[in-house]
């Protein structure tokens, strides 16, 4: 089995993962798929150390833990999949994440993403900024994420344009999804150059002024 690339186990019923004791047969895996269990925690022996999986999807568990460094381990990791599951707590991402599809959770904080990140997707969850605006320090937005183009936070909980929604920190950002979010008033207040940007069903806004998309 060293040769299998691509393995799919969804839609059954494990309720924990440890590829440790199969890290000889599955040294060649590359696309793993576990969505649709019953999954309730991702641990540090989850994977064995340099493991060769690209792709990896945990969609629809019921996932509520990810120890911190669990998915270090997965060195060439380019898109992780944690959709649909009860995850609060932000976790270490690999430095080779290129995808992040985190949505439908309930993060409150934004996590700290790798540099050559491309693809964020953290709709649907609870977060009310991209950072905490009272810190003197963006610690988690310590680097700016420059091959980013595409961020959904749709359907969260914020309730201002972020001031970090700028070319400093996002400078090829060119696609942004606010949709669904408590927005009273619409304003960038920081240069940001986007093709696409999508800001419908914001049941508090009112009135759009003529500033609103100036720095846009």
């Amino acid at each position: 089995m060293a040769s299998l690339e691509d393995l799919d186990l969804s839609k059954n019923s494990i309720n924990y993962v440890s590829l440790q004791k199969n890290h000889t047969v599955l040294t060649g895996l590359k696309r793993l798929s576990l969505k649709e269990n019953k999954i309730r925690a991702v641990m540090k022996d989850s994977f064995p150390a340099d493991n060769s999986i690209e792709f990896l999807d945990l969609s629809y568990n019921i996932i509520e833990i990810v120890e911190d460094d669990a998915f270090l381990t997965c060195t060439g990791l380019r898109e992780l999949n944690l959709e649909g599951n009860s995850l609060t707590l932000v976790f270490a991402l690999p430095p080779s994440l290129e995808i992040a599809i985190l949505k439908i959770n309930t993060f409150h904080h934004w996590p700290k993403f790798p540099r050559g990140i491309k693809y964020i997707d953290l709709s649907y969850n609870k977060l009310s900024d991209l950072y905490d605006e009272d810190q003197v320090r963006f610690d988690n937005l310590e680097k700016k994420l420059p091959k980013l183009f595409i961020l959904d936070v749709s359907y969260n909980l914020i309730t201002d344009i972020p001031k970090t929604i700028n070319t400093q920190y996002f400078p090829n950002l060119e696609e942004l999804h606010l949709d669904g979010n408590p927005i009273e008033d619409i304003y960038f207040k920081n240069i940001i150059a986007l093709k696409n940007l999508y800001i419908s069903d914001l049941s508090k806004l009112r009135v759009v002024e003529d500033k609103a998309f100036s720095n846009v």
